[in-house]
């Protein structure tokens, strides 16, 4: 009678992938015959089925490929390989949903080896860095609400790959929870060049009345990727003279926008809706 084996989140998710892989059980099977270790089959064939997701942006993918990398490294392949060859049946480990539900409400009270990979990134990377020091001058010194929106900068800027059919569904699914699992406000107290006081509270605390400026940040964030994404097409020699035409014709709209709500907010401050004023 097969086993039944605790194990984690990471684990069950390449069961999942790994279940619609036609010809992956068979591979193991043989693997193990033949005397090779088992996991290692399944290693190789989970990284040969990665589409280059992380390659194509040189500015984020670095920092995006640690965190994945990272949380790959958490899957218990043993345990993966044998439930895929039938030997025994998994769940999740007693404890790992408490452990992932109470990792967001210390996120503002400890560092993580996630926030150590993602600074270590951003501090490698001239371009990266230098944009996101740009990012934080709008912070005006405030910890938490800059930690909020480079979680929000982070999230925007996931590579367009992950979010398509063509990826598999593990590599959003794993980079999302090593994001998870960032100290934000740690990063921005980073960079905004002042000490970390950890904060025993949650991140979500306090912010029900900033939901408004929130969302204002997350347009103004949206239109500025937007200019900066398309304007790397302008160059493209792929594309013809036309498209490259009405890339520039987009980028610029998106400037003179994110230039006009900029300065709407930064006026009178009317840019949301009221009873009197609509």
């Amino acid at each position: 009678m097969p086993l039944s084996l605790g194990t984690n989140a990471e684990t069950l998710l390449v069961l999942a992938w790994g279940a619609r892989q036609p010809g992956l059980r068979k591979a193991l099977v043989e693997a193990n015959e033949r005397g090779h270790k088992s996991e290692l089959a399944l290693r190789s064939w989970l990284t040969g089925a990665l589409p280059f997701v992380f390659e194509e942006d040189p500015v984020y993918g670095p920092a995006y490929q640690r965190l994945f990398l990272h949380r790959l490294e958490q899957v218990e392949w043993s345990c993966a390989s044998w439930a895929l060859r039938g030997l025994h049946s998994t769940f999740l480990k007693e404890g790992e949903e408490a452990d992932a539900a109470g990792e967001d409400a210390e996120a503002g009270a400890r560092s993580s080896e996630e926030t150590a990979l993602l600074w270590e990134a951003i501090t490698q990377g001239e371009r990266l860095t230098g944009r996101l020091k740009r990012l934080s001058r709008d912070w005006a010194g405030n910890v938490p609400r800059g930690a909020r929106l480079l979680r929000l900068h982070f999230l925007i800027h996931l590579p367009l790959l992950v979010r398509t059919t063509e990826c598999p569904f593990l590599v959003q699914e794993l980079l999302v929870m090593s994001l998870e699992r960032v100290n934000w406000r740690e990063l921005a107290a980073q960079l905004l060049g002042v000490p970390y006081l950890p904060q025993p509270t949650p991140e979500s605390a306090g912010e029900d009345g900033e939901d408004e400026v929130m969302c204002f940040a997350t347009l103004l964030e949206l239109i500025w990727s937007a200019h900066r994404d398309i304007g790397e097409y302008i160059l493209e020699p792929k594309f013809s003279r036309q498209v490259r035409d009405l890339c520039a014709e987009v980028q610029d709209r998106c400037f003179q926008a994110h230039g006009k709500l900029r300065t709407l907010w930064e006026g009178d401050g009317s840019v949301f809706h009221t009873e009197t004023g609509g």
